[in-house]
């Protein structure tokens, strides 16, 4: 069974005790167990994690990271694992024309130096997001 977000009521995603452990402020710690936790993907929404019986819920401030997705402009991150951010997109594709960005995230993905299903609130990996705002930059902009 599908568990909604009780702020937007979108379908959201099961995502690791490790990695909300990991993401949210020391004080919202004391009372977390491994109850089973779900993270909202709705960029507008406040709400970021809460347990699948939702009687804990997180918001964006309750985390001591941004929240990659529900944020926007250029200094959002994108990638958690080598913190680079939209900006460093568009610069890199500024310079190069290619952006090699994706190919360094990926060789690491490869090598195994990646901690995404930690380090990324959302508990999945970041390459996907990164290969979407690339794809989504308009392009005329860089030339």
């Amino acid at each position: 069974m599908e568990k909604r977000c009780p702020s937007c009521k979108i379908n959201s995603t099961k995502t690791g005790y490790k990695t909300v452990l990991m993401n949210l402020r020391y004080e919202k710690l004391k009372d977390l167990n491994d109850a089973g936790y779900l993270f909202c993907p709705n960029p507008k929404c406040d709400m970021v994690y809460f347990s699948e019986d939702y009687t804990h819920v997180f918001r964006k401030d309750d985390l001591r990271v941004e929240v990659g997705i529900k944020e926007s402009g250029v200094t959002r991150t994108l990638c958690y694992c080598f913190d680079i951010k939209e900006k460093d997109l568009i610069n890199n594709l500024k310079l190069n024309k290619h952006n090699d960005i994706i190919d360094f995230i990926s060789l690491k993905i490869r090598d195994k130096l990646c901690a995404c299903s930690i380090k990324n609130p959302s508990g999945r990996c970041c390459l996907g997001t990164v290969k979407n705002v690339v794809n989504n930059l308009d392009q005329a902009n860089y030339d």
